[in-house]
């Protein structure tokens, strides 16, 4: 399957640069080389996700919809608490 690269024009609207590279660099860290760079020059360069990268992608949501399921109930406790207190 062939990397696509994403340059600085595919970020979402109201990211900046620096702000894509911060959100990159806290997964680098904790797993390793999520995001590759690539070299600049007439095509700007960008980055692309590592074969790390997709797993790690991939395997985000499912594990924020197991938190949120596992949440769920001391959350809707915590809303009618908040409820009772206004």
């Amino acid at each position: 399957m062939p990397r696509q690269g994403y340059g600085v024009d595919r970020r979402p609207a109201g990211i900046t640069k620096e702000s894509s590279w911060q959100l990159v660099d806290t997964p680098n860290s904790v797993f390793g080389p999520v995001v590759e760079t690539l070299a600049g020059g007439k095509g700007g360069g960008g980055a692309q996700l590592t074969d790390l990268g997709r797993d790690v992608a991939s395997t985000c949501r499912p594990m924020e919809a197991a938190c949120a399921a596992a949440m769920a109930a001391d959350l809707a406790w915590l809303r009618r608490r908040q409820g009772q207190r206004r």
